[in-house]
């Protein structure tokens, strides 16, 4: 690099005498990178700014330290209670005492926005359409008046829908189906190439429909007179395999065997279910379940009470069970195989069967969503046609074109909203919202707009009168209490929260000074303690410690350097020439002409070296006076 030396016209504030500077500037050092960090801003004579940044040799491995707490233990109500919060930490070797905390101040309502609810929506999306490229309406968003204009002249009138194929009455029994193992067959779906679908196995279908196991008991005596006078009638039964005990009935106040029925039913507790015949006289339980497992067995003897299982009343011995058959039913059994045979064979649509016949719908929506009708499979089992699906000639119905009408309409009022606000469907109303949260974040009631077609009324956004919730205040809990520990911590260890827990960094990069621990509580402390489970959760077992890497001390600022417009992308690749640098020296720099961004001063701390920032510059030999007039520099 070369250096040349710097006369004071060439600068707009007082160095004191020449400096050297280097007018090219390559951001290589040893074949190492060398990061750059702008930290404050230089006015010169109020009228242009310089960037006065620091250039700092880095360690590329170089991290902090860090502890991160178990998940938060402390409900906002518990921590805000508190006005003697206290924990320890040890950072970087020191143990420090967090006594004395006062949360009581917290704001415990979360920040959220203000909105305003529409009433439902008045009008359809072909009357928006006709209103026009010229659409408006007014709304105040946090107290500022806005006039929206919107174009709705392009929206699609029509909703969407997906194109379908409806087959014929489908052409086979269960067993023909079943008998097929190299199924296949063809479809096209919104107008491109054809898929040919399968092999397909439908060998495991179930060919047989579900039915429930029942048992019907021989026939009985017809005498009531047997049945009401019993206070403790009971049977048992093994339904689906498994025993049951009715325990003891009262039957003393039946008239009819309908009576007897409806006293059985309610202490069967719905594992079978008993029928009674008046024509036949004849009594039968039904299981609960269907399939080739539902089963019911002869009612027989209870474990107490008036056995009512014999002749004189169900008359059990005299009857005869029937087991229930399996089966899912013909079309939802095909239509789950099916179903699956085009997703593997990537056909973007499904089918399903409507009692009669199978329906094919694409997955894609609007004018170009269709179902052409199936063709002949290429190899194996052809299932297209008549004997199965029967889809050669079906009914086609083509999809219709349009977006869903909130949404578009949304989306058009969101474009002209840029940034200001949202608007959304709620699928009766649109919904405003401030991109604001807090207790001054407000919408309000939609007003006419100044020109065009109003829409902000009932035939249209209906939001003259709408529902307005004002926004809430408050900064959250934990990102509050984060602030108050931070501010009595001054700079030995910092905390945020992630959303889930609080973590602790140290302010020393590297090792070996950046360590830090999980929390401890404050030995023979007076306040609450909430370094645990309770609240910040950081105990030894809880919180998980990160160790710094790097070396430490790699990151003192080497030099300052100052140039108009340069880009902090330009500085990290090192793409910067013909510029100048202002290394360390013992020159001045006039303190009036200094403005330091995010509210810093020559006192704040420099957080990767602990020293302030007037004690980094004068650690490169550059020391801020103060001005008595343009001719005069005194020391401070």
């Amino acid at each position: 690099m070369t250096e040349s030396k710097l006369t004071n016209a060439t600068f707009p504030w007082d160095l004191g005498g020449q400096g050297k500077v280097r007018d090219d500037l390559t951001i290589e050092q040893d074949g190492a990178r060398v990061a750059v960090l702008e930290f404050l801003t230089v006015m010169a004579n109020k009228s242009s700014v310089e960037k006065l940044v620091p250039l700092i040799d880095v360690d590329p491995t170089l991290t902090f330290a860090n502890m991160v707490c178990g998940a938060i233990g402390g409900t906002a109500a518990e921590f805000s209670a508190l006005a003697d919060a206290e924990f320890a930490i040890t950072v970087d070797g020191v143990l420090t005492n967090i006594i004395g905390l006062d949360l009581t101040g917290l704001d415990t309502v979360l920040d959220t926005p203000g909105y305003m609810t529409c009433g439902n929506i008045g009008g359809t999306l072909a009357e928006f359409a006709a209103a026009g490229a010229n659409c408006q309406f007014g709304l105040t968003v946090d107290g500022v008046l806005m006039n929206i204009t919107a174009d709705f002249s392009g929206l699609d009138s029509v909703a969407d829908t997906a194109g379908y194929l409806t087959c014929g009455a489908i052409g086979a029994a269960l067993p023909a189906w079943a008998a097929v193992n190299d199924a296949q067959f063809g479809i096209t779906l919104d107008g491109q190439a054809e898929i040919q679908v399968g092999p397909i196995d439908y060998s495991g279908l179930d060919t047989e429909a579900d039915t429930a196991g029942f048992f019907t008991c021989g026939v009985n005596g017809d005498i009531i007179a047997n049945w009401d006078g019993l206070a403790d009638a009971s049977f048992s039964i093994v339904v689906n395999g498994v025993a049951f005990d009715t325990g003891q009935m009262n039957l003393t106040t039946c008239v009819t065997f309908g009576d007897v029925v409806n006293v059985i039913n309610f202490f069967l507790e719905g594992v079978a279910t008993i029928e009674y015949s008046w024509n036949t006289n004849i009594f039968r339980f039904v299981s609960n379940t269907t399939g080739e497992t539902s089963t019911v067995a002869a009612p027989g003897a209870p474990a107490g009470g008036t056995d009512i299982s014999g002749a004189a009343w169900l008359n059990a011995p005299g009857g005869a069970a029937t087991a229930g058959a399996g089966g899912e039913g013909t079309g939802q059994t095909i239509q789950d195989i099916t179903n699956a045979a085009l997703v593997a064979d990537g056909a973007a649509a499904f089918c399903y069967y409507n009692g009669d016949a199978f329906v094919f719908v694409s997955q894609t929506r609007g004018e170009t969503s269709e179902v052409a009708d199936l063709t002949a499979g290429g190899v194996g089992t052809d299932v297209s046609g008549a004997g199965f699906f029967n889809g050669l000639a079906g009914a086609n119905v083509q999809g219709a074109g349009g977006e869903n009408l909130g949404q578009n309409i949304s989306d058009t009022i969101n474009a002209a909203a840029v940034g200001r606000f949202t608007c959304h469907f709620n699928g009766d109303a649109f919904v405003f919202t401030s991109r604001t949260a807090g207790e001054l974040s407000t919408v309000s009631d939609l007003v006419a707009g100044l020109a065009g077609a109003d829409v902000s009324g009932a035939g249209f956004l209906n939001g003259l009168a709408g529902v307005n919730v004002q926004g809430t205040g408050g900064e959250g809990l934990y990102e509050s209490i984060s602030e108050i520990i931070n501010a009595q911590a001054a700079g030995r260890f910092t905390v945020d929260f992630d959303g889930d827990a609080f973590v602790f960094y140290s302010p020393t990069p590297g090792l070996p000074g950046g360590v830090i621990t999980v929390l401890t509580a404050v030995v023979a402390g007076g306040g609450t303690d909430i370094s645990g489970a309770g609240f910040l959760n950081g105990l030894v077992g809880i919180g998980t410690v990160t160790a710094a890497t790097g070396s430490d001390g790699t990151d003192r600022p080497a030099g300052l350097f100052m140039s108009k417009e340069i880009t902090a992308a330009a500085l990290v690749s090192g793409d910067v020439d013909n510029q100048v640098l202002l290394v360390g020296s013992d020159k001045m720099i006039d303190e009036d002409m200094i403005v330091f961004e995010g509210g810093l001063s020559f006192a704040s701390i420099v957080v990767a070296t602990g020293r302030t920032i007037r004690e980094e510059l004068e650690q490169m030999g550059i020391y801020p006076r103060k001005s008595i007039n343009s001719q005069q520099i005194q020391p401070i």
